[in-house]
């Protein structure tokens, strides 16, 4: 039997019951929970377990039979993701957060697709979003990534932003040879890593230039023309891993 997780407002619970409704209530009639089952809660900072008591057209009303407190991860992993088409970033949105990335922000660079005006944004973002909670969900996550508003590669990479102020500076670069294997030695010792990768076709010179000069670190993701959304996945993927490696009792 599925245990479904669902991330909540702690106002849903009260009295030792967990009331879901509104998004969390639709999806749990749309997986038809039933009286008796058990399901699991997040709000931040603890994770509930509960009985399902009942259900109704309004919601589904679960007694809380556990609470744990949830302890952060020790580590941060960001990702500015160069934007590309719509479906890819919706699977780079999905297979990040499953991986446990921070936030994601998408960075509009000089190859970027074309990019739509601030409504067509927020509709984007409000999509990604969902896509993430619902990533979360299924990976048993117990926080949600912050999925920012595109940003500018120039504001990314000016001196005075603020986006990448702390932390180590991973730059995922096609045009460098070698492996992976550096990562480790780069990253040793941090809790928070910012890892950029390019869109379709790559950075420009300038970008690169511009990134290098931020502080930026190259890194190689190996020997293969990678297409964006799988650079994306690699590079998550590899700095969580060996995030995860080097830091003891990470999450």
């Amino acid at each position: 039997m599925t245990l479904y997780r669902f991330f909540i407002d702690q106002s849903m619970i009260r009295d030792g019951l967990i009331l879901l409704s509104g998004d969390p209530g639709k999806h749990a009639r749309v997986v038809r929970l039933k009286p008796g089952e058990i399901f699991e809660a997040v709000t931040p900072g603890f994770l509930y377990s509960a009985t399902v008591e009942s259900t109704s057209p309004q919601g589904v009303t679960g007694r809380v039979v556990s609470v744990v407190p949830v302890t952060p991860p020790n580590f941060e992993v960001h990702l500015f993701a160069g934007m590309i088409k719509a479906s890819k970033m919706d699977l780079v949105v999905e297979k990040a957060t499953e991986l446990g990335v921070t936030s994601i922000t998408p960075v509009i660079c000089s190859r970027s697709v074309p990019n739509p005006d601030e409504s067509g944004w927020e509709r984007k973002v409000l999509r990604w979003r969902r896509i993430a909670l619902s990533a979360a969900e299924q990976s048993k996550r117990t926080s949600l990534p912050e999925i920012r508003y595109p940003l500018c590669f120039e504001d990314l990479t000016s001196a005075e932003s603020a986006h990448v102020a702390r932390g180590k500076l991973i730059l995922a670069w096609e045009g460098l040879s070698g492996t992976p294997s550096d990562l480790g030695r780069i990253v040793a010792g941090e809790r928070r890593v910012s890892v950029l990768v390019g869109p379709e076709g790559g950075f420009s010179d300038s970008e690169v230039e511009a990134a290098l000069s931020r502080g930026f670190i190259p890194v190689s993701l190996g020997p293969h023309l990678l297409p964006a959304e799988t650079a994306c996945i690699m590079a998550v993927g590899l700095v969580v891993f060996v995030l995860h490696s080097l830091t003891p009792g990470s999450q």
